[in-house]
């Protein structure tokens, strides 16, 4: 079963079903909360402060990289997964999970614990 946001295409290929349609309704922002979090895999964090033009250039750059056809290849033979996600995305996403009230996250604490 897929457990991710968003489904996987070999998995797809391979008739393996997504999770989101067997999840309750009043359960599903606390299961999106949990799930959320794998978006972090493998983040690339500019420090505080950073000047709005530098990091332009550094998300347009890190953007770019995964259009390459070396980078590509390189993250193929790695047998790495390239889905990158921007940082407007990424931004949003903390926000989300960062921003989530309260009894969501009682709820979601609670869903977790063994």
């Amino acid at each position: 079963m897929q457990t991710a946001m968003e489904p996987h295409p070999d998995l797809v290929k391979r008739g393996i079903p997504e999770m989101w349609p067997m999840i309750p309704a009043d359960h599903r922002k606390v299961v999106d909360l949990i799930v959320a979090q794998q978006a972090f895999q493998r983040p690339f964090i500019a420090p505080p402060g950073t000047a709005p033009a530098q990091l332009k250039v550094l998300l347009e750059a890190f953007m770019a990289t995964w259009k390459d056809p070396e980078a590509l290849e390189d993250a193929n033979r790695m047998k790495i997964d390239v889905n990158p996600k921007s940082g407007e995305e990424v931004a949003a996403l903390a926000k989300g999970i960062y921003g989530a009230p309260k009894d969501l996250v009682d709820r979601m604490s609670k869903a977790i614990r063994p």
